[in-house]
């Protein structure tokens, strides 16, 4: 296997890692923002700070779910974009969608401190 078919391969199971990671986020953040949402061990964002009430638990994932969308139109489309002309130059494109894979988790890093900072808001601990 030569560098650009390692980079094409490479580029194209970033992507899909990348959409499914961030789905399965988005999903749960949406799912648990909405009226059937309740504080639960299994699916959500399990911080302290959402725990603390009903109120917490929705504000934390209503934020979380901004930050998704705002990612979906960031991250998910270049890297879709990407990986259509990956066949082009498939070394500096891999190398981008590898970036932006990166991205995308610290992406989710600094959504789940704002889900936090919400929550700690509506509790008043903060």
């Amino acid at each position: 296997m030569t560098t650009t078919e390692l980079f094409s391969q490479m580029g194209i199971w970033i992507v899909g890692a990348t959409i499914l990671i961030g789905l399965s986020w988005g999903l749960t953040a949406w799912y648990q923002k909405g009226p059937k949402g309740r504080r639960n061990s299994w699916a959500g964002f399990r911080f302290q700070a959402l725990f603390k009430s009903d109120e917490a638990w929705k504000t934390g994932h209503k934020v979380a779910f901004k930050q998704f969308c705002l990612n979906v139109i960031s991250i998910w489309v270049p890297s879709i974009v990407l990986v259509v002309i990956i066949k082009s130059s498939p070394v500096p494109i891999g190398i981008i969608l590898i970036v932006l894979c990166c991205m995308q988790m610290v992406w989710f890093v600094v959504a789940s401190r704002m889900a936090i900072n919400a929550a700690l808001k509506v509790t008043g601990d903060k």
